[in-house]
């Protein structure tokens, strides 16, 4: 009779999979690397969407946020389900510009994976080089199990966020769907419902209100070629 210690090895594919039942549709999925913005204190996000209805189209996002160290990339975005936003949100914790993260389930890198297979990141943090993440994964899932399936992370000098900026680029390729005008609509209002009024604190002297945080989240939309899906 037979009997040992084992644990679970999953396939390659079971990103894949993962994917697809926790980020149910493609709006869902590019709201929720907006979300991952957010979180970061970007105060600025520009979304490209490019041949968004055709077989070639590309989304590029990119934000001001304070980005990733190498660090942070190989310990926190490459360990999906990491729960160190749902521990913030827990405790009450906020950020620099005293947001509340909303980002949920650490599945930004399923998002990623939920839109199209070829995945390329840029990413900088404040006083360290510049990350650069690449994924093919359709490639990734011709590996049999997780564990063999590599992903290279390497570090260079800055030239997408230079003299000092920071923050992270994200750029989609191979996309799996063809995007509607009504997609766009609804994605348009989802992040448009993100911006924050300002946060107040009451005066201790005549009880008037003065700003707590400076904060400010916009998401600028770039439709290439133009189109007139978000005029109205």
């Amino acid at each position: 009779m037979q009997k040992t210690t084992t644990h679970f090895r999953p396939k390659a594919r079971i990103m894949e999979l993962l994917g697809e039942q926790l980020i149910k549709n493609h709006t869902l999925a590019l709201f929720e690397i907006v979300k991952n913005s957010y979180d970061a204190d970007a105060s600025e996000v520009k979304l490209t969407l490019q041949n968004i209805d055709q077989e070639n189209g590309i989304i590029e996002i990119r934000d001001d946020g304070y980005g990733m160290s190498f660090k942070t990339v190989k310990d926190v975005w490459m360990e999906p389900a990491h729960g160190h936003k749902l521990e913030n949100r827990l405790e009450g914790k906020r950020t620099d510009k005293g947001r509340l993260q909303v980002g949920e389930k650490g599945v930004g890198r399923f998002a990623v994976h939920r839109l199209g297979t070829k995945i390329t990141m840029i990413t900088k943090s404040e006083s360290t080089p510049e990350v650069e993440v690449n994924i093919d994964w359709e490639e990734f899932s011709k590996s049999d199990y997780l564990d063999q399936a590599e992903i290279t992370i390497s570090e260079r000098e800055a030239k997408t966020f230079v003299n000092g900026t920071t923050g992270t680029y994200i750029k989609i390729s191979n996309l799996k769907q063809k995007w509607r005008r009504g997609e766009i609509r609804k994605l348009y209002r989802s992040v448009k419902s993100m911006t924050p009024a300002p946060l107040t604190l009451k005066n201790q002297i005549g009880n008037s209100e003065k700003p707590k945080y400076k904060d400010g989240f916009e998401v600028i939309f770039k439709i290439d070629p133009p189109k007139n899906w978000l005029d109205d």
